[in-house]
C-alpha cells in the first residue's frame, strides 16, 4: 500500500479551501491536487491553515483548513 499524502481541495457547504489526508492509493478527483510534504510543512508553519482534524467526522487523517476561511464564532 502507498504512503498517505495530502491534497488540497474544498470542503463543506462553504467550499472552505482545505488540505486533507487521504490514504495513498487514493487518486484525486476533479480540481483536486496532490501537494508535496515540504509545501504542506511551510503552509503549516506559518499558521495559515488551522487543524480540524478533531471536528471532522469520516475524515481518513488530519485535516486542516485555510485559518482566513474559518466560521468566526
Amino acid at each position: 500500500m502507498d504512503d498517505p499524502y495530502f491534497i488540497a481541495t474544498t470542503i463543506g457547504g462553504n467550499s472552505m479551501f482545505a488540505l486533507m489526508e487521504v490514504e495513498g492509493n487514493e487518486k484525486p478527483r476533479q480540481g483536486e491536487h496532490k501537494i508535496s510534504d515540504s509545501c504542506l510543512e511551510a503552509n503549516l508553519a506559518t499558521g495559515r491553515f488551522t487543524d480540524i482534524t478533531e471536528q471532522a467526522t469520516g475524515a481518513y487523517g488530519k485535516l486542516y483548513v485555510l485559518t482566513e476561511e474559518m466560521p468566526q464564532e
